[in-house]
């Protein structure tokens, strides 16, 4: 009745009811059209759902201009709602000219009017420096806020603070109770949160079989991250029985979601037959999409399939290329094979000093085989200055990897000729025995050569 007679609150509340089907048949085009009479007779609420419906398409052509006029009459007015929508236009730049201080300025009037989701907006906008100097402390503050009304993205986005310690001292138990009140509200992100907690043991007891419970809880609303870490769960039998199959198709859903380590991780599976046909073209093509994504390992994989020839013609140069953007990324692989590259003069001019400098990265992340290309480097005097003591040093450190028998012999060949270390005959054919076992020809050449006749 009241709304028949164009009471203005009363238009906008059947609006409301019609747009959520509460006490009547969800009906979009007739809120809609209760929204326009609320617009109409001057109630600056209807402004934001209004533009809702024409952001949106529901009930009404989808019109992003006209959103974007309706949420700006709207904030300007003071209504939180439209600011919040303004500035997630702005940000996006959905149906206006994408700009970080707009998003910035209206997501700050409505997060100071305690509006949780812009106070979230806004919150990321500190964390990621958009617009704003980053400021993690700041990110925190804006989370906390939304988080006290228990808004589920903000308390999921406050766990994130308390497990990293950003922002805030590193609590990593505060970050479970957060994530776990989040989930209790059926939020996608929070279910998987916590399961990546279970999964590494972060704040609660390590339970593969409870982060595949959260996991696909997440996954049952479709949220891409979750998809793909349930794939490696089936992947590796994890929490579940193994099923490659399953694990195939899970990224595959991740990865049309825009999840890019899912389609690195489809891409494997191609390369592999993991579930799938083997097809090296296939491979590519979800390396590729990954690698353009800015995801480093599969820049690193497309790299080696552009080295190799394996699915794409053989194209050292375009190697090094995408080798060069996973190491912008502290890549460990990536660095190792760049450095090879840089060493054999492969795709790039030979230079044992940039490759010198790549191993040494790689270390830093625990690559054996980078250990041992520093003990060459270090004993030859190839791109560094020669020393024979770090030669030695180097080669031991590689020697401990069992999979890498060149490290043991080159560590005998430092005992037996004295090369950084005292000579020691026996703890030379000691390394070469190890060396050899492990299948490394030279090391059984060498190894014959101290028991032959003339044997020193």
């Amino acid at each position: 009745m009241a709304a028949e007679s164009g009471h203005p609150p009363a238009c906008y509340c059947l609006g409301n009811c019609l747009n959520q089907g509460v006490g009547v048949e969800r009906d979009g085009a007739a809120a809609a059209a209760w929204y326009q009479k609320a617009v109409d007779a001057g109630f600056p609420p209807a402004l934001c759902n209004l533009g809702v419906c024409y952001e949106n398409g529901n009930g009404v052509e989808e019109n992003l201009e006209k959103a974007v006029a309706l949420y700006r009459k709207g904030a300007e007015l003071g209504d939180a709602g439209a600011q919040c929508n303004l500035g997630f236009c702005c940000e996006t730049g959905r149906g206006t000219t994408q700009s970080w201080d707009e998003a910035v300025y209206w997501s700050r009037q409505a997060a100071e009017q305690g509006h949780p989701r812009a106070q979230c907006n806004l919150g990321w906008c500190c964390e990621a420096g958009k617009g704003v100097p980053q400021n993690w402390a700041e990110a925190a503050d804006w989370y906390r806020q939304a988080a006290d009304q228990g808004y589920p993205r903000g308390l999921n986005n406050l766990g994130v603070c308390y497990e990293h310690g950003e922002g805030v001292s590193r609590d990593v138990e505060k970050a479970v109770s957060l994530y776990r009140e989040a989930a209790e509200q059926d939020y996608a992100p929070a279910y998987h949160c916590l399961a990546n907690c279970y999964t590494r043991g972060v704040g609660v007891p390590r339970d593969k079989g409870e982060a595949a419970r959260l996991y696909q809880k997440a996954a049952d609303q479709g949220y891409p991250p979750a998809l793909c870490n349930l794939g490696v769960c089936y992947e590796n039998g994890d929490g579940v029985a193994q099923d490659p199959e399953k694990a195939a198709s899970l990224y595959l859903q991740a990865a049309e979601g825009g999840d890019r380590a899912a389609m690195c991780n489809l891409g494997w599976c191609y390369e592999s037959g993991l579930g799938v046909a083997q097809s090296w073209e296939n491979a590519v093509l979800w390396y590729r999409r990954s690698a353009e994504a800015g995801y480093a390992r599969g820049q690193c994989n497309l790299a080696w399939c552009y080295e190799a020839g394996k699915g794409v013609p053989k194209d050292t140069e375009k190697a090094v290329l995408w080798y060069q953007r996973a190491v912008e990324q502290d890549h460990c692989r990536a660095q190792y094979n760049l450095a090879l590259c840089y060493y054999a003069g492969r795709g790039v001019k030979q230079d044992f000093a940039e490759a010198a400098r790549l191993f040494q990265l790689a270390p830093d992340q625990g690559d054996s085989a980078a250990r041992n290309y520093l003990g060459d480097l270090y004993r030859t005097g190839k791109g560094v200055e020669r020393d024979t003591a770090k030669a030695f040093q180097f080669y031991s450190l590689a020697a401990k990897d069992e999979a890498l028998p060149v490290a043991m012999r080159n560590l005998g060949l430092c005992y037996e000729q004295g090369i950084g270390t005292a000579k020691d005959l026996a703890k030379a054919r000691s390394c070469y025995e190890q060396a050899a076992a492990k299948g490394d020809e030279q090391a059984k050449q060498q190894l014959a050569r101290l028991s032959g006749p003339s044997a020193p």
